[in-house]
């Protein structure tokens, strides 16, 4: 069984999931990096649409902050104006949501660096830390974002940090490098897929190529 075959028989589990309750967005989040992985770029572009239509005017950040990376884990395809922002921006100051915060920071840098500001993501992305997921995805949007710059020594040095946070596991999954049993899900859970999609793009942006 071919690696694009095991995360499209993942997103068939997603889909069958949100199928029975489509106001859970963890399903719709759980599906959206499934169908970039297994290569299917219009499931992607339809889902994208679907979510938009789901939770676009919501008001709360939580799921502000899961459509926010759902839908841009590829440039282009959706219309800013349409996410909710700038409910995802003021929870980052909202004490209620202090848990949640590197991770909103962290989205709210990627949306910037979409929005094509980037001295405004890299303003986000110090406000994040180097902790897991949420950091090294503002390592790779700090080094995209650099790059956008002119900025080439520090967009390296950013990719190579987050680079080295990911697991090698799932940064390896499907070539030749990999090889034995599955990684754990603490390796490649739904928010280390999310910083492995955006360190593809982070690689071509940066290096020209995507290692």
């Amino acid at each position: 069984m071919s690696l694009d075959s095991r995360w499209a028989d993942a997103a068939k589990v997603y889909r069958q999931a949100l199928s029975l309750n489509r106001d859970d967005r963890y399903p719709w989040l759980w599906l959206a990096p499934s169908l970039i992985l297994s290569g299917d770029d219009d499931g992607y572009r339809n889902h994208c649409r679907e979510m938009v239509m789901q939770f676009g005017s919501t008001d709360r950040p939580d799921v502000a902050d899961v459509l926010c990376k759902a839908l841009l884990l590829k440039p282009g395809l959706i219309d800013l104006t349409a996410l909710p922002v700038q409910q995802l921006r003021d929870a980052t100051t909202d004490s209620n949501w202090e848990q949640f915060r590197p991770y909103f920071c962290a989205a709210c840098a990627l949306v910037s660096y979409r929005e094509g500001t980037p001295e405004q993501a890299i303003g986000w992305t110090e406000k994040v830390g180097s902790w897991g997921p949420p950091g090294a995805l503002a390592m790779l949007v700090r080094a995209m974002s650099e790059h956008q710059l002119g900025n080439a020594v520090k967009a390296m040095e950013f990719l190579d940090q987050a680079e080295a946070m990911i697991s090698v596991e799932l940064r390896t999954l499907g070539t030749d490098v990999w090889k034995g049993e599955l990684p754990t899900t603490a390796e490649v859970g739904i928010d280390w897929q999310i910083a492995e999609i955006i360190r593809r793009e982070a690689s071509r942006v940066v290096t020209g190529s995507t290692k």
